[in-house]
């Protein structure tokens, strides 16, 4: 061995002792790769399965590679000056005298056509880079496939990044590790909702579902998927055989964590606020201030996407997010840094401004481009409002943001969604004030489309009964049950309206107008979701005399 952290001497391919699931596609790419580059890296995050598919892969190349196929296996290696020796003994080289193991390794490979497998080169990049470079230039028959966290940024190389399993993969490769652990587990119709649920959870990573696998020695899967929000304590107690960093779910994360540059993991742990993808601009204003700063953030995310702990989700996209599972190993550093206060706050605020431009400009040509954004980033929406109703002294602002947001919840078609979601604010703000009769007026205004949409899609299972005959059997959908919830919804609109002091535009006069009226009179507030949309106008309620001044576009409750 020489150095005593267990390569093999002689470089040969370990034999496979477990099955291997899925990856065709993957390992296609890899063999037709070598056609156009000599140094192909696999990249991925870790425990992904990158060294069982190069390994796989590299089985199948024997033809192209005459010379041979040699393994360096390097996770156990710390030291960088020790990896051209390393590479030297895998290929039986002896050492001489006055000769560096590079220029042995060199003056070997001139001349031959093999293929060397760098395995696990992201702790020790910048050697494997130097190496490969070097090896590429002065030996051109010979070819790298390396397997890395992030890229080794070497002329020539092509990097192919692997996802996780698909979910039939992952489900099946969960099935056979967990018939070999324990011989009573089958997989049926009665535990497929439970598989799904657990792979999913999972985020088809290979190394976290032969460790959750291996828990069915002691407890059921329903126990197992049940406590899956505690991931990194019930995922432990790996193979003894396996390489210490793949022992447990945390120390394979641990292992990205320490390669990552201080602000890189402190924009790790802040980008564990996003429930769902993100953009870069996004990023900027929630996650930027202190290290990294906002100018620093994109180049800081860069980094964490060339080290696989970021995912890229398409040139055409520009939107970026964390697996679940690196999401939650974040939130735990965040909580540790005492940061989640913090960024929960910055998180909140700015899904608070997209929710003002929304309802600023929802009846300018900006409107369908913010009905996009606002459908690509619906996830975090809501946990924000999720946010601002569990966090004291936030619930009239998670209100008014619910309420800004109908004409999106109509648009969408998840007009229950934003009842729910309104209905929830107006739970936690019993006290009259503005944002409660925003709320009650939106509440008032989407019960009557989703009433009336219900009313209309039934009809074709009550043609031949009447409106009346439909409330007397007692159709919660019925055109006069709706105006009755409508009437009732504009009434708290009445009760909760506060009175201001102002000019009419800017703000209310005492007795100026009810909410009701204003609810009539306003286009901004019920755009999509007005009364005369859903046919209703009781809708609105009654109009009070002084309602009839004529709205402009600057009478917005302003916070």
């Amino acid at each position: 061995m020489g150095f005593g952290f267990g390569q093999r001497r002689g470089g040969q391919l370990p034999v496979e002792r477990t099955s291997f699931v899925g990856r065709a596609a993957e390992i296609a790419r890899v063999r037709a790769a070598f056609a156009q580059a000599p140094l192909v890296t696999l990249v991925g995050p870790g425990g992904v399965g990158k060294s069982r598919t190069a390994l796989r892969a590299a089985e199948g190349l024997g033809d192209r590679f005459p010379d041979g196929v040699w393994l360096a296996e390097l996770s156990g290696l710390r030291d960088p000056e020790l990896v051209p020796a390393t590479v030297a003994a895998v290929l039986e080289l002896p050492e001489q005298v006055g000769m560096e193991p590079l220029d042995a390794v060199v003056a070997h490979l001139r001349g031959r056509r093999l293929l060397i497998v760098l395995d696990t080169c992201e702790h020790l990049v910048d050697a494997c880079a130097m190496l490969c470079d070097v090896l590429l230039r002065e030996a051109a028959d010979a070819c790298v496939l390396a397997t890395s966290r992030q890229p080794l940024d070497v002329p020539g190389e092509q990097c192919l990044t692997l996802a996780p399993l698909a979910a039939e993969d992952a489900v099946e490769l969960f099935v056979q590790r967990a018939t070999a652990v324990a011989p009573g587990f089958t997989a049926g119709e009665d535990n497929q909702a439970q598989l799904s649920a657990l792979v999913g959870r999972l985020d088809g990573i290979p190394l976290a579902l032969e460790l959750a696998a291996v828990r069915l020695r002691a407890v059921p899967l329903s126990h197992l998927v049940s406590r899956l929000d505690q991931r990194f304590g019930v995922l432990t107690g790996g193979r003894r055989t396996a390489p210490a960093r793949h022992q447990t779910l945390r120390t394979a994360i641990d292992w990205s964590y320490e390669l990552c540059l201080p602000r890189e993991r402190e924009l790790w742990a802040r980008l564990s606020v996003f429930a769902g993808s993100f953009e870069l601009a996004t990023a900027e204003q929630v996650c930027g201030g202190g290290e990294p700063a906002p100018d620093d953030v994109l180049e800081t995310l860069v980094g964490l996407v060339d080290k696989s702990v970021v995912q890229h989700l398409g040139a055409g996209t520009g939107r970026y997010r964390l697996l679940d599972t690196l999401r939650a190993y974040g939130a735990e550093r965040l909580a540790e840094a005492d940061g989640t206060a913090v960024v929960r706050e910055a998180h909140f605020a700015y899904y608070r401004r997209l929710g003002q431009r929304l309802w600023d400009d929802l009846l300018t040509d900006a409107q369908a481009e913010l009905f996009r954004t606002m459908r690509a980033e619906v996830t975090d929406v809501r946990a924000a409002l999720g946010y601002a109703f569990a966090t004291p002294g936030r619930a009239r602002q998670g209100l008014w943001l619910a309420a800004q947001l109908a004409p999106f919840w109509r648009a969408a078609g998840t007009l229950s969604e934003g009842r729910y979601w309104i209905d929830k604010g107006l739970d936690l703000v019993p006290e009259d004030c503005w944002e409660r009769a925003w709320g009650c007026c939106s509440a008032g205004c989407s019960g009557c489309g989703a009433a009336t949409w219900r009313w209309r899609r039934g009809g074709s299972q009550r043609r031949g009964r009447s409106p009346g005959g439909a409330a007397r059997s007692g159709c919660c959908c019925s055109p006069s049950r709706t105006s009755a919830r409508c009437a009732r919804s504009a009434a708290r609109s009445r009760r909760a309206w506060p009175r201001w002091s102002g000019d009419g535009c800017g703000s209310w006069r005492p007795g100026t107008r009810s909410a009701s009226a204003w609810c009539t009179t306003r286009p901004r507030c019920c755009g999509p979701c007005s009364a005369t949309s859903t046919g209703h106008s009781t809708c609105a309620g009654p109009v009070s005399p002084a309602s009839k001044a004529p709205a402009t576009d600057s009478c917005t409750p302003r916070r």
